[in-house]
């Protein structure tokens, strides 16, 4: 669907996230190498060792989730709630300058979604900036990356998710940011980018 923001740009969104798909495991269980193996000393059913990769992608690290879309928001949150990270909700860019400030532990990292109403998700981060320095940001955009970063939006280089994405990709990439070394904010002008922008919508 799409729909023109409050900055004149007009991007293409996607209002669910598709849902992970789970293989089952495969072979037999009768001998203790199935989903529930038997404990033979103790004579107790005890889960399988969780997949290496669904450990790598967890944290406990605390992320500022700021996005318009309540759908997107919602599977964002969940995705990352179940492998263990803290989650700070905000459904816009005020929102979200608001609930940092309000925090007075550390926000390792801000997801956003670059264009929101009222206040963009670059603007939002700048503001956060001096609070949080060593927050680190991740962008996401139903705009293709080369995009944004062409009509200057957003810096090269910087870390960036492109909708639609699955928990999965999600939850990837915010591990991927998370273990990146910090760069300090850079700031840019974003309404003549967003002008910009706008004329080839």
């Amino acid at each position: 669907l799409c729909r023109r923001d409050p900055e004149g740009l007009r991007e293409s969104r996607v209002h669910n996230v598709p849902a992970p798909r789970v293989q089952p495991e495969a072979g037999p269980s009768a001998q203790g190498s199935g989903p529930e193996r038997r404990n033979r000393r103790h004579g107790e059913d005890v889960p399988p060792p969780a997949p290496p990769e669904a450990v790598s992608l967890g944290g406990s690290e605390t992320v500022l989730l700021a996005e318009d879309e309540e759908s997107v928001r919602t599977a964002a949150r969940e995705a990352l709630d179940e492998r263990g990270y803290r989650v700070i909700e905000a459904s816009d860019g005020r929102g979200a300058v608001q609930a940092g400030e309000r925090e007075g532990g550390a926000i390792h990292l801000m997801v956003t979604d670059v264009i929101m109403p009222g206040l963009n998700g670059r603007e939002a981060a700048r503001r956060l900036a001096a609070r949080h320095p060593g927050m680190k940001v991740l962008y996401m955009s139903g705009y293709a990356e080369n995009a944004i970063v062409h009509h200057g939006v957003l810096d090269p280089g910087i870390s960036f998710l492109q909708k639609p994405f699955t928990p999965e990709g999600l939850a990837r990439k915010v591990r991927e940011v998370l273990r990146t070394k910090f760069k300090r904010f850079a700031s840019n002008d974003l309404s003549s980018a967003s002008a910009s922008l706008a004329q080839t919508t």
